[in-house]
């Protein structure tokens, strides 16, 4: 696993700080100085598979998700949006945020407070997650740009995540197609993972065959601060007057398997309980999205 990540990462790093190119503005900044005026912004997405810091379900989970924002001109927005599961034909879960994006000179930033209603019968990994407040802050070296961010998310406790990521901007047809290599490293603790292994995991209200026996499950040390995944991905936007097109593709490797109690109560048998390492693979997901502005 770890001689597959540096095969990956250490020559994408090395190309994005050694190339000589002259760095483009963020995309934060780009906002600040293009968009002089408040605005909406409605689009809609698809996301080929719902995973959350390397970790999903045994489902696939792809999301059709309509969503609105409004950007104020003093950098404050509120946004709106729903996603809908369409292997199960239902919504699967609502979101609302409030946020406020800054730039100066060769920083910018953003704060974020989300809150998010998730259908009963949700397998998602992220469903027992009420809502969640973070930060980024970005500072861009020129060759590459560095991002720190913090995110507090409020399940059965509270989880403290922190990431680091690089990434540089090319852009092309008059800067209207814009192609940002992207590394990531995330770790944090995961409350919100017991929960869904002792809430979601194994419902009956699944999608497939159903089990008669009663199984529950949880994790151990949930509190404990580690790292959770590497991420690399390449998002390409193209812009055609008030469209916004997007696609990001991305490559994750989850790492720190937790080790999982699961107990199993077969219809009139003994209840079986096993401790064991969950298993963790890394996925290919990606998301396409339609923007207009107004």
């Amino acid at each position: 696993m770890r001689k597959n990540i540096q095969a990956i990462f250490i020559p994408l790093i090395i190309a994005i700080i050694t190339n000589h190119c002259a760095a483009q503005d963020s995309s934060m900044n780009a906002f600040i100085n293009n968009f002089r005026h408040s605005f909406f912004k409605a689009s809609v997405s698809y996301l080929s598979n719902d995973v959350y810091f390397g970790r999903k379900d045994s489902i696939n989970i792809p999301y059709i998700t309509p969503s609105i924002r409004y950007y104020n001109k003093s950098g404050i927005f509120f946004s709106a949006g729903a996603s809908y599961l369409s292997t199960e034909k239902r919504i699967d879960a609502y979101t609302l945020g409030v946020g406020y994006i800054f730039a100066s000179n060769k920083w910018d930033g953003e704060i974020t407070v989300n809150k998010y209603f998730f259908n009963s019968q949700s397998y998602s990994v992220k469903s027992e997650v009420k809502g969640d407040a973070g930060a980024e802050l970005a500072y861009n070296t020129g060759p590459v740009e560095i991002s720190l961010t913090s995110t507090a998310s409020f399940s059965s406790a509270t989880d403290i995540a922190a990431g680091i990521g690089l990434d540089h901007s090319f852009s092309f047809i008059d800067d209207n197609l814009e192609i940002t290599p992207t590394v990531i490293l995330n770790g944090g603790t995961q409350y919100y993972y017991d929960a869904y292994y002792r809430k979601r995991r194994y419902v009956k209200k699944r999608k497939g065959q159903p089990d008669p026996r009663i199984i529950t499950a949880y994790t151990l040390d949930p509190g404990n601060f580690r790292i959770l995944d590497y991420e690399a991905s390449l998002p390409v936007e193209y812009d055609v007057k008030k469209f916004r097109f997007g696609f990001t593709p991305t490559i994750t490797f989850p790492v720190n398997p937790n080790t999982i109690v699961r107990t199993v109560q077969p219809v009139g048998g003994i209840p079986v309980t096993k401790t064991y390492n969950e298993k963790i693979s890394n996925s290919f997901l990606w998301e396409l999205e339609l923007g207009y502005k107004f």
